[in-house]
């Protein structure tokens, strides 16, 4: 409970700062930055930031995630959308590359490159 209080402590801390009640999709872009469980467990809460710095930074890929009336996306950029009606859940896709264009490298075989 106590990690639970501290995960709400810190989305209400960053939300609050805005005048108004957050969206869904600012919502989902602030838990994109938590690095805590709302749960509490110690082995929980870390998948949501490892997904985005994966995909965005380490495969250069784009992201998008919907969860209920909110949409958060991450191409070159971070754009929010928030939609008249919520899809009564969560919903997370990515799109990376099949070959890195830098290394030359194919997906097909991580170890073979071309110079």
């Amino acid at each position: 409970q106590i990690h639970s209080d501290a995960w709400t402590q810190q989305v209400k801390r960053v939300l609050q700062l805005k005048s108004r009640q957050p969206s869904d999709a600012e919502i989902i872009e602030e838990a994109t930055k938590l690095k805590v469980s709302r749960i509490g467990k110690s082995h929980r809460g870390r998948g949501l930031n490892q997904i985005v710095n994966a995909v965005t930074n380490e495969f250069r890929g784009s992201l998008i995630i919907y969860s209920n009336a909110g949409c958060y996306t991450v191409t070159n950029q971070v754009s929010l959308h928030d939609f008249k009606t919520s899809i009564l859940g969560t919903l997370i896709a990515w799109r990376i590359p099949l070959k890195n264009p830098e290394e030359n490298c194919h997906a097909e075989s991580y170890n073979q490159c071309s110079n």
